[in-house]
């Protein structure tokens, strides 16, 4: 979980506090965080839910999460080619 806290910049607690709210819909796993399904992605990113409770933007998503890793990459130091490859898709 210490990965989520630095993307989502929040602390441990609130980490902690999201996962166990999403739980019923999303598995935590070592390798993160993954949809039971993936029309649940679909649907929470869809254009038509932008003014719904639970509309999430994946341009601010993959915002966050190139904020997050060009500070690795810029630094040489992030070698996981596969996420680099497929970031984005």
């Amino acid at each position: 979980m210490h990965k989520l806290e630095e993307i989502l910049k929040k602390d441990e607690y609130e980490i902690r506090k999201i996962v166990s709210s999403i739980s019923a819909l999303f598995k935590v796993t070592s390798n993160g965080i993954e949809p039971i399904h993936k029309s649940l992605i679909d649907w929470l990113s869809s254009p038509t839910n932008v003014q719904q409770k639970y509309y999430v933007s994946r341009k601010s998503g993959f915002k966050r999460l190139y904020d997050y890793l060009s500070v690795f990459y810029d630094k040489k130091r992030y070698n996981n080619r596969y996420l680099i490859k497929h970031y984005g898709k």
